[in-house]
C-alpha cells in the first residue's frame, strides 16, 4: 500500500545543496518529509541540511561509480532504511562552443552524472523503494527534446536519462515502483548570466517557475497511478 499523504515519508534528493535540487528538497521538508541531502562535498551537504532542517546529509561524487553504494548506506543509517522517493536532480552542464574542440572529459562528466549515477542509484536503492512502493523522479531537461546546439553532450545525457526513465517504469512496475521524469527549461538562471540577461529572459517568458517544479514532484508522489511519464515544463 502506498503511504498516505499524512504519514511522514522519506526522500533522497541528489544535488540538493544548491539550485534546483535544493528547492525541491526545501519543498519536501516544508511538506513534512524527512529528506536526505546530497552534495559532492560532505560539508556542503551538511550545511544545506542544517539550514533547511533536513533529516540528514551525505557527500559523494557522482562521477565515482561507488557513490551509489555510499549514498545507499546513508539512506539506511540516516533514514532508517525507508525510502519513499528518490529524486535524481544532480546534473552536469557541459557547454560545447566548437564540436571539433569537444573532448572526452566533458562527455564523461555528463554521462557519469546525468545518466550513469541515476541508473546506479535506482538499482542500489531498489530494495528500499520496493518495500515502500515508492517513486523515482528523474530531473531531465528540455535540452533532451529541443537539442540545444551548444549543449550536445548535455542534451545526449538527458536523452539517455529519459530512456532510463521509460525503461525503468516498465521494468520496476511489477515490484510497485513508479518512475517518472520532469524536463524543465530554465528554472534558475545560470551563474554566468548578468542582470540584464536575466531581465530579458524573464520578459520573454523563458524562465520557468521553481514552485511549479517542486509542486509537481510532490504531486507525483501523491498520485500512485502515474508512471512512465516524461513531463516537459
Amino acid at each position: 500500500m502506498v503511504a498516505s499523504s499524512t504519514a511522514q515519508r522519506t526522500a533522497l534528493v541528489t544535488g540538493s545543496a544548491r539550485r534546483v535540487g535544493r528547492l525541491i528538497a526545501q519543498a519536501l521538508v516544508a511538506d513534512g518529509w524527512r529528506v536526505l541531502i546530497h552534495a559532492t562535498l560532505e560539508q556542503a551537504a551538511r550545511d544545506a541540511a542544517d539550514a533547511m532542517g533536513a533529516a540528514g546529509s551525505v557527500g559523494a561524487d557522482l562521477r565515482d561509480p561507488e557513490a551509489a553504494d555510499v549514498i545507499a548506506a546513508a539512506v539506511r543509517t540516516q533514514l532508517g532504511g525507508r525510502l519513499d522517493l528518490l529524486v535524481n536532480s544532480a546534473s552536469s552542464f557541459e557547454r560545447v562552443e566548437q564540436w571539433e574542440a569537444a573532448g572526452l572529459d566533458g562527455w564523461a562528466r555528463a554521462m557519469d552524472v546525468n545518466a550513469r549515477a541515476p541508473y546506479l542509484l535506482m538499482g542500489a536503492l531498489l530494495p528500499e523503494l520496493t518495500a515502500a512502493e515508492g517513486l523515482i523522479v528523474n530531473i531531465s531537461d528540455r535540452a533532451a527534446h529541443e537539442h540545444w546546439p551548444t549543449f550536445p553532450i548535455h542534451s545526449a545525457s538527458k536523452a539517455a536519462l529519459d530512456s532510463l526513465t521509460l525503461s525503468g517504469a516498465t521494468a520496476l512496475a511489477p515490484v510497485g515502483v513508479r518512475v517518472n521524469a520532469i524536463a524543465p527549461g530554465t528554472i534558475l538562471p545560470p551563474d554566468s548570466w548578468d542582470a540584464a540577461r536575466i531581465k530579458l529572459e524573464e520578459a520573454a517568458g523563458r524562465i520557468g517557475s521553481t514552485d511549479e517544479l517542486a509542486s509537481l514532484v510532490i504531486a507525483l508522489a501523491n498520485d500512485p497511478a502515474r508512471t512512465g511519464e516524461i513531463i516537459v515544463l
